[in-house]
């Protein structure tokens, strides 16, 4: 349901400071998302050249070019098939602090894997990487349901824009906490374990503070007209015709029911082009 049809909550002072704290937390959440991404760039120099540690093997360049491989791989199949599906039918803002904690546990381990636990082998590594892309797809999908949730239309627009830029805050963040760690000449683990430390605060203060819908407003099938599209269910608000899919029950759409709505090819390839 849109915030804005429950006008008394919606309007009062509470619901703003909500709001602000669930804007707060998800660009703040989604950042740490980045900023743990970066680490693995910030670490390659010193990996190679075994500046702390002896990451080197298996950490030559070819080696880093396959785990970057890796990473995009399962990042762009999870973002098809896991991380969009998953804020659907469960709780986004449980799945994403929930994400939260196991990237940082991952960066944990990867931080710790050589000089703690002396770990050396390559499929180790591309399996840790693997399981890091997955994980990865769940951030962007669940924040923007949880900001969809929380803002209405009047104002997404602006509030979308500025609420994007956490992408560049979290490769701002990644990369201060890359040059913290040379210019302090700490020990290469450090490049992951400062934004794991992060991932995990916000973990914890993601599932503490943001709801995934505001009070009262969670849009049940009672409140909705049921049409039958194709083998599921949708069931479209009478009172201004928006639609919610709902396939066997659950809340989410698939992969096709996706691409038929509308603007979905265009922007992305409108992000195509600017990955390019």
């Amino acid at each position: 349901m849109q915030p804005g049809r429950h006008h008394g909550y919606s309007s009062s002072s509470m619901f703003k400071i909500r709001q602000a704290i669930v804007f707060v937390v998800t660009f703040m959440g989604y950042a740490s998302f980045h900023a743990c991404r970066l680490s693995f760039d910030d670490a390659k120099d010193s990996m190679q050249k075994n500046s702390h540690g002896n990451w080197n093997p298996p950490f030559t360049k070819d080696f880093e070019g396959v785990m970057d491989g890796i990473f995009l791989f399962t990042y762009a199949f999870g973002m098809l098939f896991i991380g969009s599906q998953l804020g659907d039918r469960f709780d986004a803002a449980t799945v994403q602090s929930l994400a939260l904690e196991v990237m940082a546990l991952l960066y944990f381990v990867m931080g710790a894997s050589i000089p703690l636990f002396d770990l050396h082998g390559k499929a180790f590594f591309g399996a840790l990487w693997a399981v890091n892309g997955l994980i990865q797809s769940v951030g962007w999908p669940t924040g923007i349901k949880l900001m969809a949730n929380w803002f209405d239309g009047a104002h997404d627009g602006m509030i979308f824009g500025i609420w994007t830029a956490c992408q560049c805050t979290g490769n701002i963040i990644g990369a201060a906490y890359g040059d913290y760690v040379e210019n302090n000449n700490l020990h290469t683990q450090w490049n992951y374990w400062l934004p794991a430390a992060q991932a995990a605060i916000m973990g914890i203060v993601m599932f503490v503070l943001v709801p995934t819908y505001p009070k009262g407003m969670k849009p049940t099938p009672k409140q909705l007209k049921k049409t039958h599209v194709n083998d599921g269910v949708a069931y479209v608000d009478e009172e201004d015709d928006m639609d919610v899919i709902k396939n066997n029950g659950n809340e989410g759409v698939g992969l096709f029911e996706a691409l038929r709505l509308p603007n979905i090819v265009m922007y992305g390839e409108y992000l195509h082009v600017l990955k390019v």
